[in-house]
């Protein structure tokens, strides 16, 4: 049988020091979804050694949904006393992996720590057999994950991590482990408040949308929960209610089974507002889901608990809380997490807590490099001291949150995973901008910069509304004018991160509550120039620099029938009659060339 690369003589592989013996069309099944004609082509084909395909079933087995943790961590311990027998480690890397995930689907996080181990053991060689980059894309993948949730998370190793995955999967071909690495990725940067939701669950998104309508669909439906579970969690109810209505046509195997049932009562309690019968069915959801899933359970209660704290509903809120509060926490930021959700209940139960008990666990997150769950966290605790009639702790915590208690502020300070001493904004390389053209264009030096249509007609609204910010329904309605809000506001947050991405700036666009606004520092636009040129007192130098740059109006050509844009390209054309009328401009490019100009503007 050939293993995909080659089969060599003893399983052993000249570059990786071991190989598995597993037909690649056998492999791309198991990775793209296609779970049904994996088994029959295991079924069928030619029959792979004893120890592989025993693990191909518990890969089934798992991808399906129905194996143990228990059962796999047993087929890696086997795997383990095997390799140790053969010399050919690569059916350990392989069961590791599988372990892994289900540690992961299982919520039991703080179990991941082999898999740096069995990491560091594999080759580095991207030029490995398929089966072999499938394990360790798998693997790093696994990494990535356990790098951010550390208990002193590295952001830094999380995206390095993350991005040696996706080039693995990618050299194999497997579109949809691509795909579920960056959504996974973006999901849990989001629930660790490591970037501002928003900007998370836009690249979940677009993650998500990068599997083709039908392909994957066991994949797709999983990558939906999990983003409409994450949005739940950060207050994003339109994306919540996008994913679960794309759910309510997929059938799912267990565990998957009963944590989107859990997930959808999640949204019935928030909808409901903590009250009503709503609460008593994700209780029930609950219990579901702790048979399935006990670590799953245990976390999913945690965050319940803080929603329906937020909501007011702290009898609610200690009634699903209480079971999970009394377990040993099996990672020390879920600890603080505990901790931090007792003391909200105890406020909201009328017991009086001092400043320096609220801000102990809050300050220790902090010191873990968690400063923004931390100043989060604060902000909650203040809105339920409000309610309770402490506005005094309320304020020494909003000001923690703002400054800290030495003057450092929670959610600032050294990014998790940089030196210190390093700068901690974005490095940024000058870009310019071209909007008084036929065509936007943008470039970084001598590089055009490449935007998606959307993506550029937001820049060139942001661009004409600098230096005001634009309200995200308005720069929405200009984007897709027919569209719900409920339905646009989504696409808006994935537009707004492909802009980010493509400028290689997080901070190109700011988002202030509803509102938009570019931050154009140190680049060149041609519309700034043409207003620091039409005002009065303006240089010789701007006026003639301005002038040159005139190609055309507000990509007349690209975006003709945008009615915003038509309305500020009359402005702008009155703009260029008066700055060509001008003298200086007249003397030095000639009566001809200025007419020229004018004639450039379209209609």
């Amino acid at each position: 049988m050939s293993a995909a690369g080659g089969h060599y003589p003893g399983g052993v592989h000249p570059a990786g020091g071991a190989a598995i013996d597993v037909e690649s069309d056998l492999i791309a099944d198991l990775a793209d979804g296609r779970l049904g004609a994996a088994a029959r082509r295991l079924e069928i084909g030619p029959v792979p050694p004893d120890d592989t395909t025993g693990l191909l079933r518990a890969e089934l087995a798992a991808r399906r949904g129905t194996s143990s943790v228990r059962e796999l961590i047993e087929l890696s311990v086997r795997m383990g006393e095997r390799a140790a027998g053969s010399g050919n480690p690569a059916l350990r890397w392989w069961a590791g992996a599988l372990v892994g995930e289900r540690c992961v689907v299982d919520c039991d996080i703080a179990d991941l720590a082999p898999v740096a181990d069995l990491l560091a053991e594999m080759p580095s060689d991207p030029l490995l057999p398929i089966p072999l980059l499938w394990v360790r894309a798998r693997l790093r993948r696994l990494a990535a994950i356990a790098r951010l949730y550390d208990p002193s998370p590295d952001r830094a190793a999380h995206r390095r991590l993350q991005s040696e995955a996706i080039a693995d999967f990618s050299r194999c071909g497997f579109r949809a482990e691509v795909a579920i690495t960056r959504c996974v990725g973006a999901a849990v940067e989001t629930l660790w408040l490591t970037e501002p939701p928003a900007d998370g669950l836009a690249r979940a998104l677009d993650a998500r949308a990068d599997l083709a309508e039908g392909e994957a669909p066991a994949w797709a439906a999983l990558l939906d929960m999990l983003i409409a579970l994450t949005a739940l969690l950060v207050g994003d109810l339109a994306t919540a209610d996008l994913c679960l209505a794309r759910l309510r046509t997929v059938r799912l195997a267990q565990p998957a089974r009963a944590w989107a049932a859990a997930v959808r009562s999640l949204r019935s309690v928030v909808g409901a507002g903590g009250t009503g019968p709503a609460v008593d069915t994700f209780a029930a959801d609950l219990d579901d889901l702790r048979r399935a899933s006990l670590l799953g359970a245990q976390a999913l209660r945690l965050a319940a608990g803080h929603v329906l704290a937020d909501l007011g509903r702290g009898d609610a809120a200690r009634r699903l809380a209480v079971p999970m509060l009394g377990m040993s926490a099996t990672h020390p930021v879920d600890a603080l997490d505990h901790r931090v959700l007792s003391l909200r209940l105890r406020i909201h139960g009328g017991e009086a807590v001092e400043a320096p008990e609220l801000v102990a666990p809050l300050v220790e997150l902090r010191e873990r490099g968690h400063g923004r769950r931390a100043a989060h966290l604060a902000g909650q605790l203040a809105t339920d001291l409000d309610a309770a009639g402490h506005p005094a702790n309320a304020r020494a915590l909003r000001t923690w949150a703002i400054g800290g208690p030495d003057g450092t502020a929670p959610g600032r300070g050294p990014s998790p995973g940089r030196a210190t001493g390093e700068a901690d904004g974005v490095e940024t390389r000058a870009l310019a901008v071209r909007v008084l053209t036929p065509v936007l264009e943008v470039r970084r030096g001598n590089e055009v910069v490449a935007l998606r249509a959307t993506a550029a007609r937001l820049l060139v609204h942001l661009v004409v509304h600098h230096p005001h910010p634009v309200h995200v329904e308005e720069a929405a309605d200009a984007l897709w004018p027919s569209t719900p809000w409920d339905v646009a506001r989504p696409r808006l947050n994935v537009v707004v991160y492909r802009l980010r991405r493509a400028l290689d700036h997080e901070a190109a666009v700011h988002r202030t509550g509803d509102l938009l606004r570019l931050d154009p520092t140190g680049w060149d636009v041609d519309l700034f120039l043409l207003r620091k040129a039409t005002t009065a007192g303006a240089a010789h130098g701007d006026r003639l620099a301005a002038a040159r740059a005139i190609d055309g109006n507000l990509c007349h050509a690209q975006f003709p029938y945008d009615d915003r844009l038509i309305e500020a390209r009359r402005a702008i054309a009155a703009d260029i009659a008066r700055l060509v009328a001008h003298p200086d401009v007249q003397q030095v490019l000639g009566p001809a060339t200025c007419a020229r100009i004018e004639r450039r503007l379209g209609p």
